[in-house]
């Protein structure tokens, strides 16, 4: 009896050293992929802050469509939605004229809206728009800082900023993408931004406040908040589809991306 416990507890304890080891070996391997993720991030930071012929911007936006090849729609998909994106982001960047303005954005989006027939909190103007840029820049900047904050999400370079180191009143197509993103999966960012417009403030201003603070503080104080909702944007996108079908969506954002980026 003896023999067999003292065998079973040496069983146990070996199989509990092996999957110690195998836990190990996958948090290294998660590890060293983070790592290369995130240097490869780096390289497109760096390369969005310098294009400097439409084969640079080409670059850039196919390896970040390659990042996200499983998530994008049909549409932005396809070689030639890169191409037309790659064209307009090096003449974006060449040529101020060429600037994407806040007027246009909110042109597109609201289209998009009132096509899927979405509630009519999702319809928005241009000084939301603006505040919805200020508030991803001021993330974006604070987090790239951080050695844990460099992701595709906060890379400062795709930003177009004035003098004072805030956005302007024009963008570039990427950060375009990333403000119809935000829209479309981070509604409650702009529920953020149109509180933040109410009380006149702005998210440059309150993160400089915030910098300033933790340069005295004594103590780091952190809360995390849980929001369950519905998307009322995804509602009604699955509403949509559901009514006229994959194709007729298709169809909506093809039109959406000619208007978006017109030859």
């Amino acid at each position: 009896m003896f023999y067999t416990i003292s065998l079973l507890v040496a069983l146990f304890l070996g199989q509990t050293a092996e999957s110690s080891k195998n836990v190990e070996q996958l948090r290294r391997e998660a590890s060293k992929a983070a790592e290369k993720r995130r240097q490869e991030v780096v390289r497109l930071n760096d390369l969005a802050g310098h294009i400097k012929t439409e084969s640079d911007a080409e670059n850039l936006i196919d390896s970040i469509a390659k990042l996200f090849e499983d998530e994008l729609p049909p549409p932005w998909a396809t070689h030639e939605a890169r191409r037309r994106m790659a064209k307009a982001e090096y003449a974006a960047v060449t040529n101020s004229a060429q600037l994407i303005p806040e007027e246009r954005l909110v042109t597109i989006w609201n289209e998009y809206v009132r096509a899927i027939g979405a509630d009519s909190e999702m319809i928005v103007n241009t000084a939301e728009i603006h505040g919805l840029r200020d508030l991803e820049y001021t993330g974006a900047d604070f987090m790239w800082s951080q050695d844990w904050g460099q992701s595709i999400w906060t890379m400062p370079s795709v930003f177009t900023l004035g003098p004072d180191h805030t956005v302007t009143d024009r963008c570039r197509p990427l950060e375009a993408m990333r403000v119809f993103y935000d829209l479309d999966h981070q509604y409650w960012n702009l529920r953020a931004v149109r509180k933040t417009l109410k009380e006149g403030k702005s998210f440059y201003d309150q993160m400089k406040q915030a910098k300033e603070r933790a340069r005295t503080a004594t103590r780091l104080e952190a809360r995390a908040e849980v929001m369950v909702d519905t998307n009322p944007v995804r509602t009604a996108e699955y509403r949509y589809i559901n009514q006229y079908g994959s194709v007729a969506m298709y169809g909506l954002l093809n039109r959406l991306v000619d208007e978006f980026l017109p030859e």
